[in-house]
Order: structure tokens, then C-alpha cells, then sequence
């Protein structure tokens, strides 16, 4: 759930917290005779797609997508939260939960959404993201490890989402010169946070700026976003499913 909603107050960006849950749903397979596959959701309420009711998250979708290009069932669990999760969250969930853990043993496709509850706000703004972005890589890094280890060297395709960034075309974004660049630095710094402790494990790293934002980074993804300018809509779901499947599935076949 990346949520950098913006309300006036200086650089403001706040985090819509909302009730957790957990869903899972069984997507029908291509063929009666290949193994199914397992694929585990992780992440905040971007990932959860509760605000955007009745969308279908984009789990959901990678999860029918894969069916299709890989014809073989595809078993969907998206254990993602609407509670604001962190980046600490997440990595105490996978580290002691055993709902988390059973589920990630088996899980053949992991998708993580996480770090758009760690956008910062405020007076300490910069000391705020130079705590957060190196705090959001070590506990991906961690979180990661963990699932490699849960997996026991199986095969997995684990997929991170960057931030997409929701300063352009905000109604509540402050109008100060130079704003918008240094939020776009910001979060382009946060993404790379992820995709550094995406690549350090083996995993691959989805640029979510470039599906929301465009070529240029500077483009409103108003279409893409419910009215409170933070969750992703119906179209904004879709869009985050289309760039992980074009990453494709390997090491899966």
C-alpha cells in the first residue's frame, strides 16, 4: 500500500490506516495434469486493494496471469495488511508468524509491497528519510533471506514493487519551489533502497514510477489512484499486475 497522501502541513504525507485482513483465493488452472503452484502476497494496503473495493488486487491478477503463461493452478494467498504496515512489520510477521512462515515455505511466487508507510512529514523531514530509506533496505534484506531460507533452495520467483510517487497533480501538495523535485529524489532514493535489497537476494525489482508516473516521472497518476490519492483504483491495480508479470516468472516454468 504505498500511501504518501499529502495534507497541508509543510511536506506532508500521511498513511491511511485501516482494519488488516488476510484473503486467499483458488485460481483456476489451465491444465488438469500439471502441479499447481503456490503464490504469497506480502505488503500494506496497496498489496490489499481494500480501499478500492470491489477491485481485485493485483496479486490476484499476477496470480491469473501466471496460470495463463505458465498452464499450470495457481494457488493465490495475499497475506497482505491494511494496518499500516512497515518495513519492521513485515519482517517480524515472516520471522515469527507461523501463518507467514507455513505460507512462505510453500510459496513458488512471492510479491512484496512495502515502504509507503515509511515516507516521511514534518519539520525533521530529511532526517526522517535518512533514517528511513536505509532502515526500509536492511529489513527487506532480512525479510528476503528469511524466505530464501523458508524455501530451502526451491525455486522462487520473488518480485518487490517500487514506490510509484504521488506528489505530481496531489490537491495537497505544497506549492514551494522545488518540492516536487525533492520528492521525486526521495522516493527514487527509497526505490532504490529496494531494489538494491532486491537484487542482493536474487529477487527482481518492479519500477512502479515509470507505470504510474511515466517515461518522465513528473506525470499525476490521478487515473490510477481512488480519491484519496494514495490506494490504487481498479486501472492502478491492473497496472502494478501488468509491470510484475512483464518481469515474468523465472525461475518458475
Amino acid at each position: 500500500m504505498s500511501r504518501i497522501g499529502m495534507v497541508v502541513v509543510t511536506v506532508c504525507i500521511v498513511a491511511v490506516l485501516a482494519v488488516g485482513q488476510e484473503r486467499a483465493a483458488q485460481v483456476a488452472h489451465a491444465s488438469p495434469l500439471a502441479h499447481g503452484l503456490e503464490l504469497v502476497g506480502l505488503g500494506d494496503s496497496i498489496a490489499d486493494a481494500a480501499n478500492c473495493m470491489p477491485c481485485v488486487s493485483y496479486v490476484d491478477l499476477v496470480g491469473r496471469s501466471a496460470v495463463a503463461k505458465l498452464g499450470r493452478a495457481v494457488n493465490v494467498k495475499n497475506l497482505s495488511r491494511t494496518t499500516g504496515l512497515t518495513s519492521s512489520g513485515l519482517l517480524a510477521l515472516v520471522a515469527t508468524d507461523g501463518r507467514f512462515r507455513r505460507s512462505l515455505a510453500a510459496a513458488d511466487i512471492v510479491t512484496i509491497s512495502i515502504g509507503n508507510n515509511e515516507t516521511c512529514a514534518g519539520a525533521d523531514t530529511e532526517s526522517c528519510w535518512d533514517r528511513a530509506i536505509p532502515r526500509v533496505r536492511r529489513n527487506v534484506d532480512a525479510t528476503l533471506s528469511i524466505i530464501h531460507s523458508l524455501r530451502r533452495g526451491q525455486p522462487t520467483a520473488i518480485r518487490v514493487t517500487g514506490l510509484f510517487n504521488q506528489a505530481p497533480g496531489h490537491p495537497a501538495a505544497p506549492k514551494a519551489r522545488g518540492f516536487q523535485a525533492y520528492f521525486a529524489q526521495k522516493i527514487a532514493s527509497m526505490n532504490e533502497a529496494l531494489c538494491s535489497a532486491a537484487r542482493s537476494n536474487g529477487a527482481l525489482c518492479v519500477d512502479l514510477v515509470r507505470s504510474f508516473n511515466g517515461s518522465s516521472g513528473r506525470r499525476s497518476p490521478r487515473r490510477f489512484l481512488m480519491p484519496d490519492y494514495i490506494h490504487p483504483n481498479a486501472a492502478g491495480q491492473r497496472r502494478i499486475a501488468t509491470a510484475i508479470v512483464a518481469t515474468g516468472f523465472e525461475p518458475v516454468r
